[in-house]
C-alpha cells in the first residue's frame, strides 16, 4: 500500500486531496478507510487485476484546505480480509508518511508486499511537481490485422517515474488485462521515459462494436488517466483502386536517364488508414522503390483518397513484368489489388527519332524512323 502526498487541486477554492493505493494482493476484495479528522462521502472500491494475477484498489480523500491546516495528520487503513490482513499509513501536513502494520495472516502462502523505505521516499518526490504522464493508444496495424487475423492494440505512456506506472486494458467494462505484455521501460536521452503496453485480441473480438480501453494509474496522478478506442464497422468505407500509366513524355529521355512512375490512385475509403504495397511478377518490391502520399479527405466528403507512385527504370521497360498495387484497409479481410501487365508494345509506342536527310538518286529526302 502507499499513499500519495497531499495536492492542491484548486487553489480558488483551496482543496487538497490524499489518495491510497492498495497493491500486490489477492485474493480481490479490500476495503480502505481514511481514519481521523472529517470524513469523505461513502465510495466504492473497485478491485482491478493486473497481468500478473493481483489486485490493486485505490481512495482519493478530499478536505479544504483550512481543514487540512487544522490537522495534524490523517490515517489510510487497508484491510484485506481473506489474509486477516491490516496496514496502516499515516501521512502528516508536512508531507512525512509513517508506515504500521498489524498482520495476522491465516495463509502464508498468500505473501502481502509492505512498503519499502526507499518506495516511500519516492513518493515524496511526487509534491515536487512530476508532471502526470501522456498516453497514447493506437489502433492494430493493418498488416497483423489483415494476414494474421490478430488486433495488436499498443498503449505508449510517455513521462518520468514511470516504474510504478499500472496498465488496465478494459472493454466495454471486462477486464482484458490478462490478455497484454508490457515491455521494458525506455529512458531517452531527454531523461523522459516510455512504457508499452500491448493488447492482444482476435480480429473477430476487434471487429465488435465495444469500447477499448486503457487505463494508466501513476502514483503521482491523483485519478487514473485513459484513452478508449470505439469501432464502428458500419462507418467504414472500402477503398476502390485504378492505375494510371506513365505519360509519354517520361519516355523521351535518354535510356540511362529514363525513369517512368506508374501510379496507383486509392480514393473513397474511411477511415483514413491504409497499407499498400507492390509487387512485381508476385514478388514484394522494396518500399524505396515507391513513395506514397498521405491520406487526405475527399472534397465536400467523408471519405479519403491517396496514390502511391512506383518507379520504373528504363533498364526494365522491354522486361515482360506484371506489376501489382496491394492495399490493405480496415474495411477488408484480405488486401485488395489492381494489376498491369507492361511490355514493350502493349505500354506504349516508341518514339520517333528526330527527321534526317539521305540521299536517294541525287535528290535529299526526308526520311522518319520508327524503331519497334
Amino acid at each position: 500500500e502507499s499513499t500519495k502526498d497531499p495536492t492542491l487541486v484548486d487553489q480558488e477554492k483551496g482543496t487538497v486531496m490524499l489518495k491510497c493505493i492498495a497493491t500486490d494482493y489477492r485474493p480481490p476484495s479490500v476495503t480502505i478507510k481514511w481514519v481521523g479528522g472529517p470524513q469523505n462521502k461513502k465510495e466504492d472500491i473497485v478491485d482491478q487485476r493486473m497481468a500478473n494475477g493481483t489486485y490493486w484498489a485505490s481512495s482519493q480523500f478530499t478536505t479544504t484546505l483550512a481543514q487540512w491546516q487544522e490537522m495534524d495528520s490523517k490515517t489510510c487503513e487497508v484491510v484485506h480480509q481473506p489474509t486477516r490482513t491490516t496496514k496502516i499509513q499515516k501521512i502528516s501536513r508536512k508531507g512525512e508518511i509513517e508506515h504500521q502494520l498489524s498482520t495476522r495472516s491465516i495463509n502464508p502462502s498468500i505473501p502481502y508486499h509492505p512498503v519499502r523505505a526507499e518506495e516511500a521516499s519516492w513518493m515524496r518526490t511526487c509534491k515536487n511537481s512530476v508532471p502526470s504522464p501522456t498516453i497514447y493508444l493506437f489502433k492494430p496495424p493493418l498488416e497483423r490485422l489483415l494476414n494474421q487475423n490478430r488486433a495488436i492494440l499498443s498503449c505508449l505512456v510517455v513521462g518520468y517515474e514511470l516504474k510504478n506506472i499500472m496498465f488496465t486494458w478494459t472493454m466495454d467494462g471486462l477486464n482484458l488485462t490478462t490478455n497484454a505484455t508490457t515491455e521494458k521501460i525506455k529512458t531517452h536521452t531527454n531523461q523522459t521515459q516510455s512504457f508499452q503496453s500491448q493488447l492482444n485480441l482476435t480480429r473477430q473480438i476487434w471487429d465488435t462494436e465495444k469500447k477499448i480501453e486503457c487505463i494508466v494509474s501513476h502514483l503521482c496522478s491523483l485519478f487514473p488517466e485513459s484513452m478508449e478506442i470505439l469501432r464502428h464497422p458500419d462507418s467504414c468505407q472500402e477503398p476502390s483502386l485504378s492505375l494510371v500509366l506513365p505519360p509519354l513524355s517520361q519516355l523521351t529521355q535518354a535510356t540511362s536517364q529514363a525513369v517512368a512512375w506508374l501510379a496507383c490512385a486509392i480514393n473513397g475509403f474511411f477511415p483514413s488508414e491504409i497499407l499498400i504495397k507492390w509487387k512485381k511478377n508476385n514478388r514484394n518490391i522494396d518500399a524505396s522503390e515507391y513513395i506514397t502520399g498521405p491520406s487526405i479527405r475527399e472534397t465536400g466528403k467523408s471519405t479519403f483518397f491517396t496514390q502511391s507512385v512506383l518507379k520504373i527504370p528504363a533498364s526494365e521497360w522491354e522486361n515482360r513484368a506484371v506489376y501489382t498495387c496491394l492495399v490493405g484497409h480496415e474495411s477488408l479481410t484480405i488486401m485488395k489489388n489492381i494489376s498491369k501487365y507492361l511490355y514493350g508494345k502493349s505500354w506504349c509506342c516508341k518514339i520517333l527519332d528526330q527527321p534526317r536527310m539521305e540521299p536517294r538518286f541525287n535528290s535529299a529526302q526526308c526520311k522518319l524512323l520508327c524503331e519497334s
